[in-house]
């Protein structure tokens, strides 16, 4: 698995995908939806939901050197808030 780095320009355009320093990312955290895409992946290989999170989590530590959330209680709150049916 890789993670790719897109940057915005000020005038809004795309720059180049390029590779970053984990210094870089520091303070940088996996976007939401994303994290919720890779849990989803790890839910296809027949993993439990509980199971795909701390797998998720292990990944995000390994990029960005902290979880993205604090605990499983944690990301079942905000991903049910965020898919909530209005």
């Amino acid at each position: 698995m890789s993670i790719k780095y897109t940057f915005i320009s000020t005038d809004g355009k795309k720059c180049d995908i390029v590779t970053v320093s984990k210094d870089l990312l520091k303070n940088a955290t996996m976007d939401a939806e994303v994290f919720d895409d890779l849990v989803m992946e790890f839910r296809k290989q027949n993993m439990t939901i509980s199971d795909a999170y701390y797998k998720a989590e292990e990944i995000h530590e390994q990029y960005f050197g902290r979880p993205r959330y604090s605990d499983h209680l944690s990301y079942k709150v905000s991903y049910s808030y965020r898919h909530k049916k209005t």
